[in-house]
């Protein structure tokens, strides 16, 4: 997961996640949503603790923290919110990845093959393509975070019991969501061997999975997985954009009383 994290971090999409697919219930079918504040574990999966554009009387902010007022809700089709919808097939990948994408005009579906030449990289391989959402108006959303983080890492390090460094907070202004991905990524010490991947859509056309061509080609250290389901929600987010947020000097001190708020963004998170 460090390896893709890295290697997609320099695609300037958003921050990556390993793990696309949405946390499963109490959430949401359509997953990730902009206005969510959660934080990103270890495994690359972004966990949902609550939303600031919905209510505390909403069933998915059964643990929003005490006292909790939402922001008022955006409208999702004004300029408040840009959209761009990235064509299929699509893929990212570090430099030393080389592509080439047939079309299967039998059951519609592409292969996408890959010649992984470098001894660490990665591929997001998209075949359905992918749409994205940004949220632009962010000053009242500023100085709403600035205001309520402190209670936020209080309430989540006391009531809901998670352990946070500072930082680990996030809140997504945006995301990139699919409904099929393929995710591959590799670290080997062997210098020049090229290995060979394709994705490919199984002989009933019913879902893409990925190859290894020759068997046996794709290094020990690689590993790949894919998910495709067209016809369900685009739930499934392989990028998101928004804030880290810090609370200053330490945690601790924030939580008894100092309100001092850093926020960056997650573009540049680690």
């Amino acid at each position: 997961s460090e390896v893709y994290r890295s290697a997609m971090l320099l695609k300037k999409q958003g921050y990556p996640l390993y793990k696309p697919q949405p946390q499963e219930k109490p959430y949401r079918e359509e997953g990730i949503a902009i206005g969510d504040v959660g934080r990103i574990t270890t495994e690359g999966l972004f966990e949902f603790l609550f939303n600031i554009f919905v209510g505390a009387d909403n069933s998915i902010n059964e643990f929003c923290p005490e006292g909790f007022i939402p922001l008022p809700p955006y409208n999702p089709d004004s300029r408040d919110v840009s959209c761009e919808i990235l064509e299929s097939p699509a893929y990212f990948s570090t430099a030393d990845v080389q592509s080439d994408i047939l079309k299967d005009s039998m059951l519609s579906r592409f292969k996408m093959n890959f010649n992984c030449a470098g001894t660490t990289g990665a591929i997001l391989a998209l075949p359905n393509g992918a749409q994205r959402q940004l949220l632009e108006r962010d000053s009242q959303l500023f100085q709403y975070v600035v205001q309520n983080a402190p209670s936020w890492y209080a309430h989540v390090t006391g009531r809901l019991d998670r352990r946070l460094e500072n930082g680990d907070l996030c809140l997504i202004t945006g995301h990139y969501k699919t409904t099929s991905w393929g995710i591959t990524s590799w670290s080997t010490p062997r210098l020049g061997q090229e290995s060979k991947l394709s994705l490919q859509a199984q002989l009933d056309g019913t879902s893409y999975h990925w190859k290894c061509v020759p068997s046996g080609s794709v290094p020990n250290a690689a590993e790949s997985k894919s998910h495709d389901e067209p016809d369900k929600p685009i739930d499934q987010t392989v990028f998101i954009r928004g804030w880290s947020i810090s609370l200053g000097r330490g945690l601790r001190e924030q939580i008894l009383g100092t309100t001092t708020v850093e926020i960056s963004s997650l573009d540049e998170f680690k």
